[in-house]
């Protein structure tokens, strides 16, 4: 049961008066009664008066000046000594009347005895309780230490229920803020606004921890901290202030570039756009007058003016067919849709089913095995299938090719491959292929390969956080591998 500092006083004070009324007694039968000197009965019993006088002053002082856990532990301590002291007197006492002889010299001895093993116990709680005191001295200087010499700036606070004081701070918090080490309102050294101080205090009281990021006007101007409140008791913390002033700006520096290569970027690929539909009418019309030309004055050119003109018809398709790709490119990441859940097996279906008559007309199958569903832009998705199966059929040399496509779920996300056993491509230009306007057979084919497709895939598939490889051997096939996170 624990009881109140009050109560254990009263204890101390009923020992001491108990103690110093036998005495006190003892020596009014000396002088009164057996007419015994005064000062001799005074001098008897002086020294055991003291020490019951000390006894309630030692109590007192506890009482006021120390907590309740040292004063129980002293009037414990006082009662079990009495006692026991007492008992070992009693005892040795009622033996000797027992034998009917009492030996004074004796009983001192067994007294002196107890006294003696009460003080080894004591002794021991004491060497106890002093290892005790220097390891926790150790770690209040290890404590200190670290407060002390901290880089962050660090005060130790107490909270009421309308303010937050200083009780004292470190080196680096009195530089930074010009603050003395005890005594001063936060709000009035660290320059908190009313409703950081309010939340500083808040989570003292409650005992929360706090973590967040506080402007303060400091000697220096105006510097940002990373802030943490640490409680600890009931209403005190530490405050632990970390400049992050020169991370805020270099932050604010890169979004800023961030945005403005945004902005850039956005500029480049209207300007890709504009260029590449602006281009389409000239184009247009270098076909039509060709076409013309070749209507009316077909009959009239030699086998070398008939070639010229099919060279520039040729030309002109080809150079119509990159623009397309290049307008396909500069949409993906302005004309894109929200990503939503899809049935990859389905997308991947109508893409073999566009794709029937190409497989047809070189020999080609391709094998769809089964596919997970992923989070992603349809229509997008159902462009890398396209651009990928139609690059191994026109790519297949001249053997029938199989595709084969397929897919799983992996920690990463959802691993999709394209595969065929065509003819391959070269290890040397493999870095190559997914840049614009490069082709997967040589850098710039005869074929109507524009060099945009693979780029347009990779463009797709970096949208959609995710990333492209392919593996290939010369004359043994080529795999396409790209993963779509989750």
């Amino acid at each position: 049961m624990r009881y109140s500092k009050r109560v254990y006083l009263c204890l101390s004070g009923l020992v001491a008066a108990v103690l110093s009324g036998v005495i006190v007694r003892d020596i009014y039968v000396d002088w009164v009664v057996e007419g015994k000197p005064l000062w001799t009965t005074v001098l008897e019993n002086s020294f055991p008066l003291a020490l019951a006088g000390s006894i309630f002053l030692a109590g007192y002082w506890l009482y006021r000046n120390r907590e309740r856990l040292y004063l129980a532990s002293v009037v414990r301590w006082q009662l079990l000594s009495g006692l026991g002291t007492l008992t070992l007197a009693l005892l040795v006492v009622g033996v000797q009347l027992i034998q009917g002889e009492i030996k004074p010299y004796l009983l001192m001895t067994q007294i002196a005895i107890g006294g003696t093993a009460a003080g080894s116990f004591v002794g021991y709680a004491s060497a106890q309780q002093e290892q005790t005191t220097q390891a926790a001295q150790r770690e209040r200087d290890r404590a200190e230490a670290l407060f002390q010499n901290a880089s962050a700036e660090i005060v130790d606070v107490s909270a009421t229920g309308t303010d937050v004081r200083i009780r004292r701070a470190n080196d680096a918090f009195r530089s930074a803020f010009s603050a003395p080490s005890t005594g001063d309102r936060l709000s009035a050294v660290a320059a908190h606004d009313e409703s950081a101080v309010a939340r500083i205090r808040d989570h003292v009281l409650d005992g929360e921890p706090l973590e967040e990021t506080v402007t303060v006007d400091t000697a220096d101007g105006t510097r940002h901290y990373q802030l943490r409140v640490v409680p600890f008791g009931e209403d005190s913390a530490y405050l632990l202030y970390s400049d992050v002033t020169e991370l805020q700006e270099v932050r604010a520096e890169l979004e800023e570039t961030v945005a403005e290569l945004e902005a850039s970027n956005e500029r480049l690929e209207d300007f890709a756009y504009i260029a590449s539909h602006d281009l389409q009418e000239p184009l247009r019309t270098v076909s039509r007058y060709a076409e013309l030309v070749a209507e009316d004055y077909g009959d009239d050119l030699d086998e070398m003016g008939r070639k010229y003109l099919d060279t520039v018809v040729t030309g002109a398709e080809r150079m119509s067919s990159m623009v397309n790709g290049l307008l396909d490119y500069s949409r993906v990441t302005t004309r894109g849709d929200e990503m939503s859940e899809v049935d990859t097996a389905a997308v991947v279906d109508e893409v073999v089913t566009d794709l029937q008559v190409l497989a047809e007309e070189n020999g080609g199958t391709i094998t769809v095995e089964s596919l997970p569903t992923v989070t992603a832009d349809r229509d997008q998705l159902w462009q890398v299938f396209q651009n990928l199966i139609k690059n191994a059929l026109q790519h297949s040399g001249d053997d029938p090719v199989e595709v084969t496509v397929s897919g799983t779920e992996t920690a990463e996300g959802c691993r999709f491959t394209v595969a065929d056993d065509g003819d391959g491509i070269d290890p040397y230009i493999e870095d190559e292929i997914f840049k614009i306007f490069k082709s997967g057979r040589n850098y710039q084919t005869e074929s109507e390969a524009r060099g945009i497709g693979l780029a347009v895939v990779e463009r797709i598939v970096d949208r959609h956080d995710g990333d492209i490889r392919v593996e290939s051997e010369e004359g043994k096939g080529s795999t396409f591998i790209f993963t779509i996170p989750e």
